[in-house]
Order: structure tokens, then C-alpha cells, then sequence
């Protein structure tokens, strides 16, 4: 657990320049059927549990298991234009994308990667926000992936994105 708060808390600190309006406390960007790439037509969700409030030790994220379960790993960071991404087909890449394609809503080069803690059909995500009111009106958006193994070969599956801002 200890691990989680210090790196929401190195987060949040990289991420409290970012001040910006949102659409909502924790706004779905993008439906998984449409944004998220899976094995065929399915994709992993992702979506907020609890109020992102300053000081709120209990808000995390939830987010479906992939093709073959285990712990999926989030990536928490800046919130970017949403990018198309794509990967070889059969080969190490995104697993083959939906109708609209697979789509990135963090930046990898700038974010938090933490691992999920498996629980049965989901994966539980804890993000405890810090009692830092610098930190109200943040805004920062999370996606998940999961490797997935298929018949054509080891893939990454990618879930829809959701964007949060840190309230009072």
C-alpha cells in the first residue's frame, strides 16, 4: 500500500502543473468497443470507483481483465490528444483493433505504470489522492493494457481511457 501512495504522490506531483477544466470528476474517454483493442471484439474497461478528492484514501480505479486475466497494468499520466496506435498484426504489438482502432489516451514516456491487484473478474487499481490542496483541479487520465496470448501470437490489449480531476 505504501508503495501506491508514494508513487500517487510523485504523480500527483508531476501532474498538479497540469490544472485544467474537465468534462467531469472522472469522464469516460471513449467507449472500449470502439477506443480499447482486444482479442476480436472484446477489450478491457476501465472505469473510476469512489470520488477523487483531496485526501480520499479509498478512491482507485477498476478495471475488466483481458483475454487471458492476471494483473494488468495501468498507466497513469498526462492527458494528451488521443493517438491511434497501432502494431504488427500476429506479432508482439496491440492485439488487432477494433472498428475505430486502438487508441492511446496517456502518454507512456511521461506516466506512472502500476500493477493491478487481481480480484476474480477485475483488477483493482488504488489511487489514493494526497491532502494537498494544490492538487485540487489536476487533471490526469489512466488506461490499462495486458499482454494476451492468442493463436496469432503474444499481443497487448488495450482499454478505453478515463480522465480525472481531483476535486476538494
Amino acid at each position: 500500500m505504501i508503495r501506491y501512495v508514494l508513487s500517487i504522490a510523485l504523480a500527483a506531483g508531476l501532474l498538479a502543473g497540469l490544472n485544467g477544466t474537465a468534462r467531469a470528476q472522472c469522464a469516460d474517454l471513449g467507449t472500449p468497443a470502439l477506443t480499447g483493442c482486444g482479442a476480436g471484439s472484446f477489450a478491457p474497461t476501465l472505469f473510476c470507483n469512489d470520488t477523487p478528492s483531496i485526501g480520499n484514501p479509498n478512491f482507485h480505479a477498476i478495471g475488466g481483465i483481458g483475454a487471458i486475466g492476471g494483473p494488468g497494468i495501468l498507466i497513469l499520466g498526462p492527458c494528451p490528444a488521443p493517438t491511434p496506435v497501432t502494431g504488427p498484426f500476429g506479432t508482439f504489438g496491440f492485439c488487432p483493433p477494433a472498428p475505430q482502432g486502438c487508441i492511446a489516451f496517456v502518454d507512456p514516456a511521461v506516466s506512472v505504470l502500476l500493477v493491478g491487484l487481481p480480484g476474480g473478474a477485475s483488477n483493482f487499481y488504488p489511487l489514493p489522492i494526497p491532502n494537498d490542496p494544490l492538487l485540487v483541479g489536476a487533471v490526469f487520465c489512466a488506461q490499462q493494457v495486458y499482454p494476451a496470448i492468442l493463436a496469432i501470437g503474444l499481443c497487448i490489449e488495450v482499454s478505453n481511457g478515463i480522465e480525472i480531476t481531483v476535486l476538494p
